[in-house]
C-alpha cells in the first residue's frame, strides 16, 4: 500500500498515482503477479513472508 495522506496535514496525496511499470522478481528471479485494487493498493502472489 502506498500512502493517501501525510500525518499532521489536511490535503489527499494518494502517492500511488504516481506509480507506473511496477514489476517485483523473487529472490529466484521468478516473475511475482500484481493485482492493482485501488490507486493506492496492490496484491502481490505468489507472496511470501521470510
Amino acid at each position: 500500500m502506498f500512502p493517501a495522506m501525510v500525518p499532521g496535514t489536511y490535503d489527499v496525496y494518494d502517492f500511488g498515482r504516481f506509480v507506473s511499470n511496477f514489476k517485483v522478481e523473487g529472490k529466484d528471479g521468478q516473475t511475482i503477479k500484481i493485482e492493482i485494487l485501488d490507486k493506492n493498493s496492490y496484491k502481490l502472489s505468489p507472496a511470501k513472508c521470510y
